[in-house]
Parts: C-alpha cells; sequence; structure tokens
C-alpha cells in the first residue's frame, strides 16, 4: 500500500499552506472529511484542488461535495434510479423511516468545534434525532406534520425485504468489493449481521450469479457521485428493486476480511 501522509487541517486553512506541507514525492490526495457537506472545506477547496493538480498530483474525491439524503435522492432521480423519498400523500400505515439529511444523524457536524462550525455555517441541526440509532420508524399517519417541512429531518419509504438482507459496496478506483448480510433489527448496520456473503469485481463487471440490478446500481450512483473512494448502502424490496440509502465518503469497519483488504489495496498498489 503507498505510504499515506495525514493532513489535519482546518476550514479556513490556505491552499498554500496545505499544499507547501506535502511531501514532495505525493502522487495522489485523498479528500477524507468525515462531514455531510465538505464543498467549503477547506474555504478555498477550489484553488487547492487547482494547486494540486498543477503539481500533477491526482486527486480522488475531490468532486464529493454532499453526502446528505436528499443530495441522494437528487443523483437517484438525475440517473432514473428508484428513489427511497417518501411524500406527505399516500398510504397511511405504509412505513417511513425519519432521518437526519447529514450523515449518520449529523453527530460530527456537531463534534465539531464552534468556531469550525460558525467558519462553514453549519447550523445546529435535528433536536428530534441525534444519531444514526435515533432513526424512527414509523407509520406515514404517524409523523407530525411539522417534520415533512423541516430543513434538518428527511422521510423515506422504509424499504425491507423477506430475508432483511443489506448491500454495502466499498470502492476503491475501480475496485468494488460488495459485501451483504442479514440483520433483523429493524435499523440494520452491516457490522450487525450474520449471513454474510462477499465478492470482488472490477468497475463494469457483470458476472452471472449476482443481482445486475444492484452490480448497475453500484456502477451508476459511483459514478453519480464521483466517488473514487468510499462505500454504498442498497436494500432490495421484495420485487428486486435495489434502492440506495445511504453513501459515505470516509468508510471502514473493523472487522474487514483479509480477502476484502488484499482487494481493496491492490486498487491503491495500482498508482503507487
Amino acid at each position: 500500500m503507498p505510504r499515506r501522509f495525514d493532513i489535519h487541517a482546518r476550514p479556513a486553512d490556505a491552499a498554500e499552506k496545505i499544499v507547501a506541507g506535502l511531501p514532495a514525492r505525493v502522487h495522489s490526495f485523498l479528500f477524507h472529511i468525515d462531514l455531510t457537506e465538505t464543498g467549503n472545506y477547506p474555504l478555498d477547496r477550489h484553488r487547492l484542488i487547482e494547486k494540486l493538480e498543477a503539481r500533477s498530483i491526482r486527486v480522488l474525491n475531490g468532486r464529493v461535495t454532499s453526502i446528505a439524503k436528499r443530495t441522494l435522492h437528487a443523483r437517484a432521480r438525475q440517473i432514473g434510479a428508484p428513489c427511497p423519498q417518501a411524500l406527505p400523500d399516500g398510504d397511511a400505515q405504509e412505513l417511513l423511516i425519519a432521518k437526519t439529511d447529514r450523515n449518520y444523524g449529523g453527530r460530527n457536524e456537531r463534534l465539531l468545534p464552534r468556531r469550525d462550525r460558525r467558519v462553514l455555517g453549519i447550523s445546529e441541526g435535528s433536536s428530534h434525532i441525534r444519531g444514526a440509532f435515533d432513526y424512527k420508524v414509523l407509520p406515514r399517519a404517524q409523523v407530525p406534520p411539522s417534520w415533512w417541512a423541516d430543513p434538518n429531518l428527511v422521510l423515506e419509504r422504509y424499504i425491507s425485504n423477506r430475508e432483511h438482507r443489506i448491500h454495502r459496496v466499498h470502492i476503491v478506483l475501480d475496485h468494488f468489493a460488495f459485501l451483504s448480510g442479514v440483520s433483523s433489527l429493524p435499523i440494520i448496520k452491516i457490522r450487525d449481521c450474520t449471513d454474510t456473503r462477499e465478492y470482488f469485481l472490477r468497475r463494469g463487471e457483470m458476472p452471472d450469479g449476482l443481482p445486475r440490478a444492484l452490480l448497475a446500481s453500484a456502477y451508476d450512483f459511483a459514478d453519480a457521485f464521483s466517488l473514487d473512494f468510499g462505500a454504498l448502502d442498497f436494500v432490495a424490496d421484495d420485487t428486486g428493486v435495489y434502492y440506495l440509502i445511504d453513501v459515505n465518503a470516509t468508510p471502514w469497519r473493523a472487522t474487514e476480511s483479509n480477502e476484502r483488504i488484499s482487494f481493496l489495496q491492490a486498487a491503491w498498489d495500482k498508482i503507487a
């Protein structure tokens, strides 16, 4: 794996300062910022990218500036993919899930120092949902009317299937590592799953025996988000329609298999 050099930058750090601190032999630069909106991190991000490219440094995740739920919905509509967004009108008993527009319940935004939140223009966020495990699953009829107009909240259809299976796709450049698992918890997290299955593909591969709808959705959404490094979470309904329910540009788990690590590492080795 290429040698890693971490940069601990603040939002107001100038592009010149960041570039000046890079080792001479840097060949790639990855934006790895665990926030929902990163277009202004740092504030002169566009100038930083220009300076990196002027040094022939490959910029990764440079165009990944929003992983908000509303951005996810917009990307789904843009590429003609199924969208989980719920509307106020509909079956009163249909299960919906209430989330924050921010990733992981907006937890990392709240952990930022107050001065950084002020510089980035980040508001306090939702008072109803304070974390990813605080999402609410409830019938449409029980959704408080004010939630539909709350800019901090997003209402989605609660997508599920009889098998209770979720799919996570780790992406490093053209390497796509698929992991699926089963959980009976109402809020499914891949780390809680059993009956896990893995398979490893290069971008665009469509082998027999794997759900083509899942593969096509993974490739299409990776392109739509310009995701060089990250993860996509999908859930299918019982008709075999796959919905993207989460995108993450800073993913990792503590229990990755050796095969998965080796496969993803190989993608980095190619650009070393």
